[in-house]
């Protein structure tokens, strides 16, 4: 069985959003960070997963932050 917590959702566009997750699947704990789309045509009332996105296992998160820090660092 699998279960998904929605811990931050940031809007994209009108009919797209960004939401990460902490979501778990056959016992192991994962961050998703996916890209959502509208089905309802704008009215925000059927937000559906596309398959742009990534999931990190929850071991992995020390490694990805890392990478993210040295990212904002150069981009600053």
């Amino acid at each position: 069985m699998s279960t998904t917590r929605v811990l931050s959702e940031i809007p994209k566009s009108s009919l797209e959003k960004i939401v990460i997750s902490e979501s778990e699947w056959k016992e192991v704990s994962y961050l998703d960070i996916r890209i959502f789309y509208d089905a309802s045509n704008g009215q925000g009332t059927d937000w559906r997963p596309t398959k742009r996105g990534i999931s990190i296992r929850i071991e992995d998160l020390e490694e990805f932050e890392k990478g993210i820090n040295k990212a904002i660092g150069l981009l600053k």
